[in-house]
């Protein structure tokens, strides 16, 4: 049903249109009724739910084909997903994973969702971007109710909302490993600002929602170490107003400091004392540490980074305009606080800190990747909401007030709606029945057909891709081997001999080296293939064996295994009407319906078998008038033999004009000739209406059998027999 609601969409893409309009309109009306409920003092108590409910609904009403792409968005989102899938067996981190610049709670973010009964794949990890974007909003729209109402604090967060709910650059779609990030930060912030007292001194008692927003900071630097200095400066905003207070006894003040201290360091304390005593310590220290802070080194400067993250912003221009719509609000709040001689809230400073530790942050790895941006948007849209919110509170003159109005509709909403429009619909949009059913490619079929539960594939190369289609956990800690492929000084001491040492302990079923022509990242084989590594050369050599060299991926089986897992894997052979090498019937044999599809040419190049009933194809129909008889050769390694034979409706629909019925019959046929009959059926679809149904069957084939013979016999007369062979399909044992 939903494949057939799928197509359908695909052929109309202004249903998509039609929806996101349509919420995005009913958004704004509700937005227009909160401010004047708000104007006349009659404000609903759940303007705050409703702002929830329609901000995700603008999050799924824009971005929803999304979650149907089956394929990675960026190679970071599969790597992702892959170590969520190994983490469902060994939770433990930096023992079973390493996620190298991401922390480890970017996985097991993705376990919740799951545990919940969606599937590991893309949809899970766009489904959680989303969630954690949504609950970053409205961490952002509790700090700002602490300044105001429901409307207003709504009205703050648009440029916010319709950012990211129209956001059509991939890496701010994806599952990142900054989603995390951000939602922590927002969520300190909340939990902070709605703790502190607006009075000093009416308590000395640190409140637990102090203690928990430093907490939540504290779990920063196990999300994304790039986040920690935004973090660092919300915390310090925090403790400096804290110790600054006036009115408030010292002692007080000391305590809410140090318990905002202490929850930030207890988070880092429980990980790592849970490193520790599993012995994981020395893993988290060399490949988060000290791989992370030597990525850095290899980067570029930090001018250069602003200049491509300026470049990368041309593929929407989306980005530019939220940019200039912050300049531009942001200029006309200092203008007006100039004027009125007024100086801004305290949060504006304190999204500003945030703002500026954001730049750092992205500039800090000296790489220009456009997902970093999100770890700006965050504070951004808290300092234009603060803006916005004064704005809209101190603009008392009908005039300016419309006018302001104006510029914020044209700034926040309608700038970015005419983009998105000018951008069109998803990329994925008009493919969504094709990925509903998540098309693998030739590797993950076949390692699909045989993989079991509790098998592992361990990756050489840069293809976790491929871990997401398999649905299976890592064999190594790394779903890709970058560390071991990239020329620095770890590389040969310590990730290479840790990487033959995982391979080794977990002896994964499936070995695949991802070095090839068309590969992510690592193209040449004679560079970067495994054999360039010897000690992985040879333990390749001894305990796999190559299945298959499909151009780009090169898979290998363990050799322990690899004989029984093929045994029991057949491929499926439909026959078609030029591979039988007799055939005889009045008025000749004819092709019915559809006839089982040619592989794709890329298919034929790579490998022209179709592995087991995971290729579906069209049953072909072939009509052989009785008395009639066709011989099919059986390959070597034929296991079964199945198909049926069945009457067209003409040959009964007449009762004066009706079959008298017809014998199928299906015999062996030997190396010398003799035959041996294996199935035969009488069908007389006008007497018997039971025998109007195709009669079908389902042939072990003998081991000395070399061809296959198909008869139908006529009754006392052969008028109207209408006989064809439906879906004739053999399995064959499949021989790498």
């Amino acid at each position: 049903m939903l494949k057939h609601l799928f197509a359908w969409l695909d052929a109309h893409p202004t249903a998509y249109w039609s929806l996101a309009l349509v919420v995005t309109a009913a958004a704004g009306l509700w937005l227009l009724r909160a401010l004047r409920r708000e104007r006349t003092g009659t404000a609903p108590r759940h303007d705050g739910v409703a702002f929830a409910l329609y901000t995700l609904a603008l999050l799924f009403a824009w971005r929803w084909p999304v979650l149907f792409q089956a394929t990675p968005l960026n190679p970071d989102e599969a790597q992702l997903i892959a170590a969520a899938l190994t983490y469902q067996l060994d939770p433990v981190p930096f023992r079973s994973v390493d996620l190298t610049t991401s922390g480890p709670l970017n996985g097991l973010a993705l376990l919740p969702t799951h545990w919940l009964g969606v599937p590991q794949d893309y949809f899970n990890a766009r489904l959680v971007a989303i969630l954690l974007e949504w609950g970053a909003l409205l961490a952002l729209f509790g700090v700002l109710r602490t300044r105001a109402t429901a409307a207003g604090a709504a009205l703050a967060l648009m440029p916010g909302v319709v950012f990211l709910a129209l956001a059509a650059d991939l890496d701010f779609i994806h599952y990142s490993s900054e989603h995390v990030a951000i939602f922590l930060l927002a969520l300190a912030c909340w939990l902070l600002c709605r703790v502190r007292q607006p009075e000093p001194g009416i308590t000395t008692q640190p409140r637990l929602g102090w203690i928990a927003g430093g907490a939540v900071l504290g779990l920063l630097p196990w999300a994304k170490l790039q986040s920690v200095p935004v973090g660092c400066a919300i915390g310090l905003w925090f403790l400096v107003t804290t110790l600054a207070a006036r009115g408030r006894p010292l002692a007080g003040r000391l305590r809410w400091a140090g318990a905002l201290i202490a929850g930030a360091v207890v988070p880092s304390v429980a990980m790592l004392a849970l490193i520790a005593a599993t012995g994981q310590f020395e893993e988290f220290r060399l490949t988060y540490l000290v791989a992370n802070f030597s990525y850095m080194d290899t980067g570029i400067s930090w001018a250069e980074t602003l200049v491509q993250l300026a470049r990368t912003t041309r593929f929407t221009w989306q980005f530019p305009g939220f940019f200039g719509a912050i300049v531009l609000l942001l200029g006309v709040h200092a203008l007006w606080c100039r004027r009125t001689h007024r100086r801004p809230d305290r949060l504006y400073w304190l999204a500003t800190l945030a703002s500026a530790a954001a730049i750092y942050a992205l500039c800090a790895p000296r790489h220009a990747f456009f997902h970093y941006l999100l770890l700006f948007v965050l504070p951004a849209i808290l300092w234009t909401g603060i803006a916005v919110l004064e704005l809209h509170a101190g603009l008392e003159s009908p005039r300016v007030r419309r006018a302001f109005f104006g510029l914020l509709l044209v700034t926040a909403v309608l700038a970015p709606l005419a983009l998105r429009v000018r951008h069109g619909p998803p990329e994925n949009y008009g493919n969504l029945a094709r990925d509903w059913r998540q098309p693998y490619d030739d590797v993950a079929r076949h390692i699909r057909a045989v993989a079991r539960p509790g098998d592992r594939l361990a990756m050489w190369g840069w293809w976790p891709h491929l871990h997401v289609e398999t649905g299976l956990p890592q064999g190594t800690r790394g779903a890709h081997s970058e560390l071991q492929l990239r020329v620095w000084p770890m590389r040969d001491p310590v990730f290479r001999p840790r990487y033959l040492a995982e391979l080794r302990a977990s002896r994964a079923l499936f070995f695949v080296d991802a070095v090839g022509p068309d590969s992510f990242g690592y193209n040449k084989r004679e560079i970067d293939g495994h054999e360039s590594f010897p000690a992985l050369r040879d333990l390749i050599a001894n305990d796999y064996v190559l299945v298959k060299d499909f151009g780009s991926q090169r898979l290998y089986l363990r050799r322990d295994e690899a004989g029984a897992r093929h045994a029991r894997l057949p491929r499926v052979l439909p026959l078609a009407l030029d591979g039988f090498s007799e055939k005889t019937a009045p008025g000749g044999v004819a092709r019915l319906g559809h006839a089982a599809p040619e592989p794709p040419f890329e298919r034929r190049l790579a490998d022209d078998r179709l592995y087991g009933d995971l290729v579906p194809h069209h049953p072909l129909d072939l009509f052989a008038h009785a008395p009639s008889r066709l011989v099919h050769p059986l390959p070597a390694g034929t296991l079964r033999l199945r198909g049926a034979g069945a009457f067209r409706d003409a040959a009964f629909a007449d009762p004066a004009a009706a079959t008298d019925g017809a014998t199928f019959a299906v015999r062996w046929i030997a190396a010398d000739g003799s035959r041996s009959l294996a199935w035969e059926r009488r069908l007389t679809p006008a007497a018997v209406p039971a025998d109007r149904a195709p009669a079908a069957f389902d042939l072990g084939v003998p081991t000395d059998a070399t061809a296959v013979e198909f008869t139908i016999e006529p009754g006392p007369t052969n008028s109207f027999d209408w006989t064809y062979w439906h879906d004739l399909r053999l399995d064959v044992r499949y021989c790498p």
